[in-house]
């Protein structure tokens, strides 16, 4: 957090010809009260599913909890359309799902077998 302030401040952003040459803590303590409850609880979920991928590696193997990783691509992008936000259906970003996805398909069938 210290070296965050050392290298963020308004001066440094300013040096380096940035537009509009805030810090990030000016930026956070002009967010409403709201905002700011929202920014830490999507902190917490992110804690959350951090300490459940450790603890899944601790039970399984980290080539399992990388499957795990792959496999959840198809999720977000539903929950992103479903939101409408913006989904990136360009022809490498479906190919790199495709190719991730089906190499964790042919590697849980291979590992049943």
């Amino acid at each position: 957090l210290l070296f965050s302030f050392i290298l963020e401040n308004a001066a440094v952003l300013d040096a380096e010809g940035k537009k509009h040459p805030v810090s990030w803590w000016a930026a956070l303590a002009d967010y409403p009260a709201v905002s700011l409850w929202l920014l830490l609880a999507g902190g917490l979920f992110v804690l959350i599913f951090q300490v459940n991928i450790t603890w899944l590696t601790g039970l399984t193997s980290a080539t399992a909890v990388g499957i795990v990783g792959e496999v959840k691509v198809v999720p977000q992008w539903l929950i992103n359309a479903i939101f409408s936000l913006k989904v990136d259906l360009g022809p490498a970003n479906i190919a790199g799902a495709a190719f991730s996805l089906a190499g964790s398909i042919l590697y849980a069938s291979a590992a049943t077998q």
